[in-house]
């Protein structure tokens, strides 16, 4: 018989202790040496980047606005034996998700230089503005700024030039704001709020940006130090079409006259520059500085007027010395003389006279960025931060809505979905019971339920597919607007991909002059940025299963030519011949003034028709109202190019450019594209033998209101310009400002004023309403009588060099009174 031996547990020696803590110790040991190995990596990696400086200056020598299109310009400098490849990221300190950027991707080679721009959209709040050169985990190097961007409401003049150059006396002054921020809203502000602060900048002629989005928060550009020949220039086109969005350019010139004899300046200038002229003296200058100009003699440019086309502001013995002409929806203005150097930089008049030229009245594009103004939107306080509705913004008559209905997304109707919804009810409960009943096998519910409701899942899944759709689909329609006699223009293209899968795409923007971006819905939406590289790209932009992304492009066109008008406005009617000097065709051609319509032959390159239209006010904005899911993209791009056009009460051509204009194509993915195209020319004519000012032609803002509630916005263009309803509570008074601009070739002379009572009020109530109009020959108020009309034949005398009348209603009485002030003007050929 086998013994069994017990086993004795033995206590742990000496030995199996030490040999645990040499394993230990080893173990450790390895850990170390490499821990030290990975920090020496990033040591020297660190080291390495500290070797590509970055010369970083933001926006324009520091100054820029909040929400706007700002550029970031980035001086990379390449010591090493070794090409840098990496991408420009910005990151500001307070992120917002919705704010878009643009980054820039980097190839510089070894022992080289390069300039690169990168351009992003902050948000009012955030000091730290951080600049990084990256690649995959690395960073080659790092720049953190201090940044300070002051309110889009705000005034930005930039000089272009040396940091010398800047007006710096300016900065802090204030002017009447021209558009408040809150009319994106639909709503205006307290009209004593509406006062804007002139903020100064600089940019060197070599660092402009050759993207005329970059420009979109500068008010007024200065070309105080600009030699077109040593400028890129894909910078001086994007300068043009910045102008062209609406931009106010000023031109001094001087002693060097030759610097101006080029086609850069030939095409922006209002006057042809002949030679230089000495002169004893600029007094007709102290109209707009309300100063004395210093005596002494001084040299000016000596210029003809282009005929048509510029306007004379102020001229000294037949020498103009200030001239303005309308470039697209912005403003030219030439000035005649240095005003770096003396007699003008001596002068006292020298901020009322800036300010004169920066209260110059500009046009509104025909076609808004959505982009631009729904960043507003989001961090308006007055709107609730999760009830966000972007249909909101975009309204009826919008780019973004054109493209917004996809054909392939069918809606169920609301009969079909009952049918459903009923036919699951009655199958799974009674049907399903009663035949189960019948072949007595109640026990099997356990199974024909599940099947029953995965059946009508799958059908129900079925349903939405083929309503939704199953093929990738991209819809973008580019609106082209310009002026006759002008060469560049500004370019709006909304584009819309619907994806039927949950997936990530990248896009290609083929546009060279485009900033683009996607635009957001909602606040949470993270943007993907935008890279810039031999084309834009915007790279994994995340979809969701049957989802739309809106996106925007914002850039500008060369015409390689002008549209040539030679129209005469006699009366409400305008009269003459078009003739197409641009390089391209241009078909399906209407004219569109308010609401009248004439429909001319295209007009191939060369090819001209006369015209004469009738002026007929636009009045009706449902009339052209884009509606939702209805229409092809076709029809709905000339339907809200109808709206567009109707409501700038001015005449407009519209037409198909017959040119590719493909701006946004996906890669790697075979996308179904519907792509449209349409242009908008506003034509230029001269005054004939009288003429009447419509709202078209004035702009007005409130710009001083004390106990005077204004209906509706405080600062209007085009129909309710001349129309101002006031309700005066308790001796209020309120002061209007009304900008014209007289077309070339006439002349302003009568103001027509009519007050009337609104609601409640009596005709007896509006007589304690006094009414004055300042007098500029006189510098004074004129009491009028406007009840029920007032004729001011002497109107030349009321309006100002920059086009300003002003206009002050005092209420006499403590009794709150409703009124309208209605403001008109007539005019003759000169």
């Amino acid at each position: 018989m086998n013994r069994i031996t017990p086993v004795r547990f033995q206590m742990p020696t000496a030995n199996f202790f030490a040999g645990i803590a040499y394993m230990f110790a080893k173990a450790f040991t390895r850990f170390m040496i490499g821990a030290s190995f990975l920090l020496i990596l990033c040591i020297l990696s660190c080291a390495s980047c500290s070797a590509v400086p970055l010369h970083v200056n933001f926006g324009f020598d520091g100054a820029a606005k909040s929400l706007l299109w700002t550029p970031i310009t980035v001086q990379i400098s390449n010591p090493t034996d070794e090409n840098i490849e990496g991408i420009l990221v910005i990151q500001p300190d307070n992120d917002k998700p919705f704010l878009a950027k643009c980054a820039a991707k980097v190839m510089l080679p070894a022992h080289s230089k390069k300039l690169y721009h990168a351009y992003i959209r902050l948000s009012d709040f955030g000091s730290i503005l951080t600049v990084s050169l990256v690649r995959g985990s690395g960073i080659y190097g790092t720049k953190r700024i201090k940044i300070d961007p002051c309110s889009r409401d705000d005034k930005l003049v930039v000089s272009v030039g040396r940091r010398a150059a800047r007006l710096n006396f300016l900065n802090g002054e204030t002017v009447p704001a021209s558009q408040q921020r809150s009319s994106t809203l639909g709503y205006a502000s307290s009209p004593g709020a509406a006062e804007a602060t002139i903020r100064i900048g600089s940019i060197s002629p070599t660092a402009l940006p050759n993207r005329p989005a970059a420009y979109e928060a500068v008010d007024v550009m200065i070309l105080s130090e600009l030699i077109p020949a040593a400028t890129n220039p894909k910078a001086l086109k994007a300068l043009a079409m910045w102008v062209a969005s609406g931009g106010i350019l000023v031109i001094p010139t001087g002693a060097n006259y030759r610097l101006y004899q080029n086609s850069f300046y030939d095409e922006l200038l209002p006057v042809t520059v002949e030679g230089v002229i000495d002169m004893p003296s600029m007094n007709a200058l102290s109209k707009l500085g309300k100063s004395p100009f210093p005596a002494g003699p001084v040299t000016v440019v000596k210029s003809t007027v282009k005929k048509d086309v510029g306007r004379v502001i102020v001229a000294e013995g037949g020498v103009p010395l200030v001239v303005e002409r309308s470039y697209g929806s912005g403003l030219v203005i030439f000035l005649a003389f240095d005003h770096l150097s003396s007699p003008f930089k001596d002068w006292s008049g020298q901020v009322e006279f800036w300010k004169s030229i920066i209260r110059r009245p500009t046009g509104l594009p025909i076609a808004k960025s959505i982009a631009k103004n729904a960043d507003d939107l989001y961090l308006d306080q007055n709107y609730s931060y999760y009830n966000y509705n972007p249909q909101y913004l975009l309204g009826a008559n919008s780019l973004e809505n054109v493209v917004a209905h996809n054909p392939s997304v069918k809606v169920p109707s609301f009969t079909s979905i009952g049918l459903f919804l009923f036919s699951y009810i009655m199958l799974l409960v009674p049907i399903n019971y009663l035949v189960l009943k019948r072949i007595r096998r109640l026990e099997l519910a356990w199974v024909t339920t599940p099947a029953i409701v995965v059946l009508f899942v799958m059908g129900a899944y079925v349903m939405g597919y083929t309503m939704k759709g199953s093929e990738l689909k991209f819809r973008q329609a580019t609106f082209i607007e310009g002026r006759s006699g002008e060469r560049f223009a500004r370019v709006l293209t909304a584009g819309l991909l619907f994806s039927p899968a949950r997936r990530t795409y990248d896009l290609q923007v083929a546009d060279s002059y485009s900033i683009a971006q996607v635009v957001p819905a909602e606040v949470k939406d993270q943007l993907p940025p935008t890279y810039i590289d031999d084309k834009l790209l915007i790279e994994d932009l995340p979809m969701a299963m049957w989802s739309s992304k809106g996106l925007e492009s914002v850039s500008g066109m060369d015409l390689g030519g002008y549209l040539d008008a030679d129209l005469v406005m006699l009366g409400k009617r305008i009269q003459g011949t078009i003739t197409n000097n641009t390089a391209v065709p241009l078909q399906q051609c209407v004219i569109v003034y308010g609401q009248s319509r004439l429909d001319i032959p295209d007009l191939p390159i060369g090819g001209s028709t006369k015209v004469s239209i009738l002026y007929d006010p636009y009045k009706d904005e449902s009339r052209y109202a884009v509606t939702p899911q209805l229409g092809s993209l076709s029809s709905r791009l000339y339907t809200f190019s109808l709206g567009m056009a109707g409501a700038t009460n001015a005449p407009v051509l519209l037409a198909v450019p017959d040119v590719r204009h493909k701006v946004f194509s996906v890669v790697g993915n075979e996308a179904s594209t519907e792509s449209v195209i349409r242009c908008a020319i506003r034509l230029r004519y001269r005054a004939g033998t009288a003429f009447r000012l419509e709202d078209s032609m004035m702009r007005r803002s409130v710009i001083k209101a004390f106990k005077a509630q204004v209906e509706g916005p405080a600062n209007a263009t085009g129909p309710q310009a001349g129309n101002l309803p006031v309700t005066f509570l308790n001796r209020g008074h309120l002061v209007a400002s009304y900008q014209f601009q007289v077309p070339p070739g006439g002349k302003l002379t009568t103001l027509i004023l009519t007050l009337q009572p609104k609601g409640i009020s009596t005709t007896q109530s509006v007589r304690d309403i006094e009414v004055s109009v300042y007098n500029c020959s006189k510098n004074r108020y004129d009491v009028v009588k406007p009840v029920p009309q007032a004729r001011l034949t002497n109107g030349a005398d009321y309006i100002a060099p920059d086009g300003e009348i002003r206009v002050r209603m005092k209420q006499l009485s403590t009794k709150p009174t409703a009124v309208v002030l209605d403001l008109a003007a007539e005019g003759r050929g000169r």
